[in-house]
């Protein structure tokens, strides 16, 4: 289990109750399969994180790449007691970021379970070269995903303005399930 609050701190040691990570993609990254990340109530943004993503057109907040991992928010930041009524988890794309991206490259079966997280403004734009957009909030591609007590807010996919025909496709504003695992 790692833990990760907006008041920690992204480093090696960083995941316990004590010494929190910072940043939520930091901490994804950091988690083996199968781990379980508890967040603290609180606004997690695009961090930048050199991740699996990178060579993603849309940059998310979140990338999980072929693993399986549990985010489960709404702690209290100082007791690490569950209530998300009282602690909310955000994943905020800025209308600039998509939230999350969940995606296999072929490996082993990945899949995202989360909890308690609002999931807001995030803009899966297309860029020219692949007109095509989807899962502004959430965008799933051949991995399982798993969502209890998640919002979407305000989120959204536009595909690109070609200059020609129809202009590039969009779909899935909040979320988008391309493909699922195979067996």
């Amino acid at each position: 289990t790692l833990h990760v609050s907006t008041s920690g701190t992204d480093s090696a040691a960083c995941g316990t109750q004590g010494a929190p990570c910072r940043k939520l993609d930091y901490a994804v990254i950091k988690a083996l399969g199968g781990d379980t990340l508890k967040v603290a109530g609180g606004t997690y943004t695009f961090a930048n994180v050199p991740n699996l993503c990178g060579g993603v057109t849309v940059a998310s907040v979140v990338c999980v790449a072929d693993k399986s991992v549990t985010i489960q928010g709404g702690y209290a930041p100082a007791d690490w007691t569950l209530n998300p009524a009282a602690y909310s988890t955000l994943i905020d794309g800025q209308n600039t970021y998509r939230g999350v991206h969940v995606f296999s490259l072929g490996g082993p079966t990945v899949r995202l379970t989360m909890t308690n997280v609002t999931i807001q403004n995030g803009l899966a734009q297309a860029p020219q070269a692949d007109p095509s957009a989807f899962g502004g909030g959430v965008s799933v591609d051949v991995a399982a995903v798993t969502l209890d007590n998640v919002t979407f807010l305000g989120n959204r996919a536009a595909g690109a303005a070609t200059g020609s025909g129809a202009g590039g496709a969009a779909a899935g504003g909040g979320l988008s399930i391309r493909s699922s695992p195979a067996g």
